[in-house]
């Protein structure tokens, strides 16, 4: 059964369970766990589908079906292999009526609950947004980015990586996740396959 949420709801559900991972996951530990830089690893283009919509996107190698969204309808989503809760997180969400359709409207979007610092904004393509954001502790880095389809719909990508550490290269890090939510290139319309199918075919 594929659940549908909007896709905010859907990342912030995500995020909420990783903070609760972290605190708990941190008594009894003496020393942070040493974060690995993934700002230095590769980003490949790699088509994808999600409902009707052909694109690429730049995706880093090492990630796998995210446990907790992936089961999520009109959603693609990835996350770094072995990764309870924190760690890199890559989603795509088809969306229409919920689309922002101003930058100020992304960046509410971004920001629903009013938590993040907003690092960077501003136009992406003919159509589209980003926006960047930090939980403003070094330990949460957000990107998100809307793409217009030909359908009239839009991908939202959501980049992201939590850490009960702090982030060593909070630049580099926020700039990769940047581009992996720039890098989204809508190719056309795909079939639509049934749910089973879509679920067995998301690849990252």
């Amino acid at each position: 059964m594929r659940i549908s949420i909007p896709a905010r709801s859907a990342n912030r559900l995500a995020f909420a369970f990783g903070t609760i991972v972290t605190v708990f996951g941190g008594f009894g530990c003496g020393k942070g766990k040493v974060v690995d830089d993934w700002s230095t690893h590769a980003l490949t283009a790699k088509p994808q589908t999600l409902r009707g919509i052909a694109f690429t996107v730049d995706l880093p190698e090492g990630l796998e079906t995210d446990a907790l969204l992936g089961g999520i309808d009109m959603t693609l989503a990835f996350a770094q292999k072995g990764a309870l809760a924190n760690g890199i997180r890559v989603s795509f969400h088809r969306e229409a009526l919920i689309a922002p359709t101003t930058l100020d409207e992304a960046e509410k979007s971004a920001n629903a609950l009013g938590d993040r610092t907003i690092t960077k904004k501003g136009p992406l393509g003919k159509e589209g947004f980003l926006v960047v954001a930090s939980d403003g502790k070094n330990s949460g880095l957000f990107v998100d980015s809307w793409t217009a389809a030909p359908d009239g719909a839009t991908i939202h990508c959501v980049a992201s990586d939590t850490e009960a550490a702090p982030i060593a290269n909070v630049p580099g890090m926020s700039a990769w996740l940047e581009k992996i939510c720039s890098s989204v290139n809508v190719t056309g319309t795909a079939p639509i396959p049934p749910p089973a199918a879509a679920s067995a075919a998301a690849k990252p």
